[in-house]
């Protein structure tokens, strides 16, 4: 019983990750499209499989899913802590959010400074609250940790040991099939990403996020729900 509520429980995060996914598309493809990228990631047998899993990188996912909506709108300072915040607190579920977290942070680095100048208010603006939202979860579990004298066993046990971890297998174990299995899906990825050359944000994040699934030690089906919208 306690399974099944569980199990029950991860439709909210996986309804959050839709809902996520629906604003960001109606600034890049506008509201008849973003009914269509639903249709393709939810047919993305990868996502359909690992997004209701009782895993921690679902929740992962939506924190970064939304970080990625409130990115294609109107920023502001706030609005860049919030993106921060998301992707900060993702990191503690998995660690494997840094690749694409990594390249939505450079994006926007790269298009504030482009846009309204690289100056010091840069830091102000973006790159302050930016860092400030990803730093405030890792300061409260650093004192946390701290204060329950667990430091030690928290920087080992997460840091240290997914560290350690030797390469067991490549990324294509996984890529092939799901290239089979989605042929419609990977082939339509491609038009989308020629149509939307000009977007460097979706451009630069999805190079970047699969470049991740190249140097991941354990590069397993579950990165692919981070690529899923994408």
């Amino acid at each position: 019983l306690a399974l099944f509520a569980v199990r029950a429980a991860m439709t909210i995060p996986w309804l959050a990750c839709l809902a996520a996914i629906a604003i960001a598309s109606d600034s890049l493809v506008g509201r008849r499209g973003r009914w269509l990228t639903l249709v393709l990631v939810c047919s993305f047998t990868t996502y359909a499989a690992k997004s209701l899993e009782i895993r921690p990188d679902v929740p992962a996912v939506c924190l970064f899913y939304w970080a990625l909506a409130l990115s294609v709108h109107s920023r502001t300072p706030w609005k860049y802590f919030l993106i921060g915040l998301f992707i900060g607190n993702a990191f503690f579920f998995t660690p494997k959010v840094v690749y694409p977290g990594i390249g939505l942070v450079g994006v926007l680095l790269w298009e504030e400074g482009r846009t309204r100048g690289w100056g010091k208010d840069l830091i102000a603006r973006c790159a302050g609250p930016l860092a400030a939202g990803g730093v405030l979860p890792l300061l409260c579990l650093v004192l946390f940790f701290a204060w329950a004298r667990a430091l030690p066993d928290f920087i080992q046990g997460y840091f240290l040991y997914n560290k350690s971890f030797p390469r067991l297998f490549t990324p294509w174990v996984f890529l092939i099939p799901s290239l089979l299995q989605n042929k419609a899906v990977w082939l339509l990825a491609l038009v989308g990403l020629y149509l939307c050359r000009q977007n460097r944000m979706l451009l630069a994040l999805t190079l970047v996020s699969l470049a991740g699934l190249f140097h991941l030690v354990l590069p397993y089906e579950q990165y692919y729900l981070l690529l899923a919208p994408l």
